[in-house]
């Protein structure tokens, strides 16, 4: 009997992942064929069934933690090639994402989906030279002897930063034959909070007898807070609302856009490309934007001796005495007119080589991301089983800058409830020929 009509998908997903630089994304589900959430990576897929439905935070949701620089094979290299491999800014980057709606619908060749989904994420940007001084310090060893020297430290890569934000997505694909496909989603983003902190520059020199610090800096902020900016560092105070129907409310209203295409040259290779997240918010709300500015100079050096440095002081109170003093010799001017914040675009290109039928594939995709004027990349390989149409696994091994960075794997079971017709025959979904 032809099973047809449409088949509502009820899932039940195992994933596991440690995806070390994509903001929001898992790689692994890219190749895993029956996880419809996989066109968020890639507008022109289509899922296997004929219509979905994800349930709030059991949907898409997911949380992430990951850096751009260090890999787990870090914990054994020695000092020195650990360094050689810092970029010279290395992202640490956090976020949630947690789906509050999401639905899909097949019509003949074409695919409709609408996604809402809550979404927060914090980055800290360390330069270099940072590391550098944590590393090995303000002195060097000359024949067993610790000697201070004039070093400049560069930290205007500094950054760091918040972002708060409700996404409605609206997405259509539609496959155009049996090789091309396409896609796209238009995007609302409604700000909820944003935060950041850039420099034009940052400088520190140390040397035998004086620390010199020059900065010049801008602090963007905008939430349902209203931020009160005085004279200096130690006047800066918050007043939060008490309705917490005001949290909702935006503080910034931006779109987006992604778009994604799919080809399919012979039977067994499907090539793919696809933009995400290209797009923008513009802050309103209680917004602050303070220039910092800093040219100062530490002369209390004196009494401590290169040995001191070398071997270990009480930074603790060495770090308080110059922060002190920096917060009473910075100078900042604040206004308070809107501003816009980026997305993190992100750049997908795939290859898929299936076999036996498309049961078992070897996936190559390459990521890009843009941040902060910064660019971003892993490369991830996949081995993909599908021996029935309801089980999908995917084993994979993430490249960071070279090295081997992180395995992952992911796992799905699709169930079907189908629905019987007439007569025998084959459905054709996304382009593949399935057997009912």
């Amino acid at each position: 009997m032809k099973k047809n009509i449409k088949s509502f998908v009820l899932s039940l997903g195992l994933l596991l992942s440690a995806n070390f630089l994509q903001a929001q994304q898992v790689n692994n589900l890219y190749f895993l064929e029956n996880a419809p959430v996989r066109h968020y990576l890639n507008p022109a897929f289509q899922p296997l069934s004929g219509f979905y439905l994800g349930f709030p935070l059991l949907g898409y949701s997911q949380y992430g933690i990951g850096n751009n620089s260090f890999t787990i094979s870090s914990l054994a290299t020695p000092k020195d090639d650990v360094f050689k491999s810092i970029r010279p800014t290395t992202l640490l980057n956090t976020d949630i994402q947690l789906n509050i709606l999401d639905f899909g619908f097949r019509s003949k060749d074409s695919y409709f989906s609408l996604g809402i989904t809550a979404k927060a994420s914090a980055y800290f940007g360390l330069p270099k030279d940072m590391f550098k001084m944590f590393m090995y310090g303000f002195a060097n060893e000359v024949d067993g002897v610790p000697q201070l020297e004039n070093n400049l430290f560069d930290f205007k890569s500094l950054t760091l930063g918040a972002n708060s934000y409700t996404e409605v997505a609206l997405g259509y694909s539609k496959n155009i034959d049996e090789k091309w496909s396409y896609g796209f989603k238009l995007k609302y983003l409604h700000g909820l909070g944003n935060a950041k902190a850039t420099f034009d520059n940052f400088d520190l020199t140390t040397g035998v007898e004086e620390w010199k610090i020059n900065a010049n800096g801008v602090i963007n902020s905008s939430s349902p807070a209203l931020v009160t900016v005085g004279d200096d560092l130690g006047s800066i105070n918050a007043l939060f609302p008490t309705n917490i129907i005001d949290f909702t409310k935006p503080s910034g209203m931006g779109g987006a856009v992604d778009l994604g295409v799919t080809y399919k040259p012979f039977d067994f290779l499907t090539v793919g490309a696809a933009v995400t997240d290209l797009g923008l918010i513009r802050w309103t709300k209680n917004t602050n934007n303070t220039n910092i500015k800093a040219d100062y100079t530490y002369d209390g050096l004196g009494t401590i001796t290169a040995g001191e440095i070398f071997n270990g002081i009480d930074n603790n109170a060495m770090f308080d005495t110059l922060v002190n003093n920096l917060k009473n010799a910075a100078t900042i001017t604040n206004s308070t007119t809107a501003y816009t914040t980026n997305l993190s675009p992100k750049i997908n290109a795939s290859a898929e080589v299936g076999i036996l039928k498309n049961a078992i594939s070897l996936g190559l995709l390459s990521t890009t991301m843009f941040h902060n004027k910064s660019v971003y990349q892993d490369i991830t390989t996949s081995l993909n089983l599908r021996p029935v149409n309801w089980f999908n696994l995917a084993l994979s091994y993430s490249f960071l800058n070279g090295r081997g960075s992180n395995i992952g794997a992911a796992l799905r079971l699709w169930i079907d409830i189908l629905y019987q017709d007439l007569k025998p025959d084959i459905k054709k979904y996304n382009g593949k020929f399935l057997s009912g």
